[in-house]
């Protein structure tokens, strides 16, 4: 049986495809491919889109041979399991990843026996007619050497362990390489390094550990920061309760909880120190607070006291948290309620604008529309696109839920960047699907049905937006873009 395999990151289209379109012609059934998320569906081959981990490691325990893209993943578990190995390196040009290193992996192992190599669909055809003659090189250990492991327990012992595991590793491969004039890449070290490093950071961290004094100060400082705010907190309560646009504060909170456990495992890492970050924060809170107090500036009055309680705790679990947790102490500024002369300030406006919009979209689909303002006359019916209706009141809340959204998928920064961006345009997009049929049935049915369809398709436009959300990382992963890092792809489908 011949097993391919693409890895977990990116579909590899122009691999499966020529794959398929060779088992067909030699009429072969022993084929099976793994093709990645929304890829190129074969037509003569079995396939599925990922293994898990065991289920990937099974079918090539099984398999005559291995067909893969040159990812390091995919060749070093054939190396270990000693079975022959054709790899067809992804090219930077053609958007398959990131550059061409791919192209000088390849190159590598294939200059040391280790693998067959094609460059393309033509040469892949030619060497597939070959494969069942290809010889295995020499199988690898799935671990490294004493001396290798023993180094990097040295190095891993004498760095400063706040630094987090990717670049621990990073730092620790440039030492070993620096020492030893090669390493051989066909040498498997992942498991003996996750044991090294492990180790050495539990004993470095053996006095730098969290204990039960470091939550009861941060409780204790939160507290006194909340109790010398409290006229402005309890404003914040009671907005999030009466006032419908800041009513997304109720669930802020939990929102808080859900972006710190998905981040949990980071709390390893942080060194439970003080520095000046939190006093500066606690500081800065307080003359924001104090400020918005006396000139009645509200934005400011609550986000000082937001500001001044964050400060606080970060005065005790200090940088090392703020650096790990950003998206948690970020979140916390959806805390703090829309000034209601900033939403009058861009209310008006904005419902002109989508009174413009509206009008002009009806228009070219024949529907005659008058409009004065913000206010539309449909069959002598004036409909007024008041806030509730310029999309102005979604902005916020669909803003929170996207950014929950992005910062507890797998995702790349620049990923996330763009579907927090995109949230105001798409709470602004999704209202005017809700307006037009709106406004519509108030110029052609009566009153009741058109207020009663106007309230109901309300409460579809939140999931509306998020399914549009979806959408668009679904678009990016359909165009092959890299939507999620290379650790969150390993964490979320398996080795590649």
């Amino acid at each position: 049986m011949i097993v391919v395999t693409v890895g977990a990151q990116m579909t590899f289209d122009r691999l499966i495809r020529a794959v398929d379109e060779w088992a067909g012609r030699r009429g072969r059934s022993d084929v099976f491919a793994q093709v990645g998320a929304g890829g190129y569906h074969p037509r003569n081959i079995q396939w599925a889109e990922f293994l898990s981990p065991g289920e990937l490691l099974a079918k090539i325990e099984a398999a005559d041979a291995v067909v893969a893209h040159a990812g390091m993943g995919s060749i070093l578990m054939a190396l270990e399991m000693g079975k022959p190995i054709l790899v067809m390196p992804r090219h930077g040009k053609l958007m398959e990843t990131r550059n061409d290193h791919q192209v000088a992996t390849a190159d590598r192992f294939l200059s040391q026996g280790r693998v067959s190599v094609a460059q393309d669909e033509q040469e892949l055809m030619s060497r597939l007619d070959g494969l069942d003659r290809l010889k295995a090189a020499p199988r690898i250990s799935s671990r490294a050497s004493d001396q290798l492991t023993d180094t990097l327990r040295e190095f891993a012992a004498s760095q400063d362990i706040t630094c987090d595991g990717r670049e621990l590793a990073l730092r620790t491969i440039s030492r070993v390489r620096r020492r030893h004039a090669t390493v051989s890449p066909g040498s498997s070290i992942q498991t003996d390094v996750a044991d090294e490093l492990r180790g050495s950071a539990t004993a470095a961290n053996g006095r730098n550990r969290w204990s039960m004094w470091h939550a009861v100060a941060s409780i204790v400082l939160v507290a006194l920061a909340v109790l010398v705010t409290s006229d402005s907190w309890s404003d914040i309560i009671r907005l999030a309760q009466k006032d419908e646009e800041s009513s997304h504060i109720m669930v802020v909170p939990l929102i808080l909880a859900w972006l710190f456990w998905v981040r949990r495992e980071r709390l390893e890492l942080c060194r439970p120190r003080g520095t000046w970050v939190g006093p500066l924060i606690a500081l800065a809170g307080w003359f924001l607070y104090s400020f918005g107090d006396e000139k009645l500036v509200q934005l400011f009055w609550h986000g000082g006291a937001i500001m001044l309680a964050a400060g606080c705790l970060l005065t005790i679990v200090g940088k090392d948290a703020l650096l790990r947790f950003v998206p948690v102490f970020a979140a916390l500024a959806f805390l703090a309620p829309v000034p209601g002369r900033f939403r009058q300030y861009v209310a008006m406006p904005l419902g002109s604008v989508t009174a413009q919009i509206t009008q002009e979209i009806l228009t070219v689909f024949g529907v005659a529309v008058e409009r004065s303002g913000n206010l539309l006359s449909i069959n002598s019916v004036d409909v007024t696109i008041a806030e509730a209706c310029n999309g102005l009141r979604m902005v916020v809340g669909l803003a929170l839920v996207s950014f929950t959204f992005a910062f507890v998928s797998q995702m790349k920064l620049s990923t996330r960047f763009i579907i927090v961006a995109a949230s105001p345009l798409l709470a602004i997009a999704c209202n005017f699907i809700r307006l037009i049929p709106t406004l519509w049935l108030y110029g052609h049915v009566s009153k009741p049905y058109a207020d009663a369809f106007h309230d109901i398709s309300g409460w579809f436009m939140l999931p509306l937006a998020l399914l549009i959300l979806v959408g668009i990382v679904n678009l990016f992963r359909w165009a092959m873009m890299p939507i999620v890092t290379v650790e969150g792809a390993y964490r979320l489908r398996g080795a590649s």
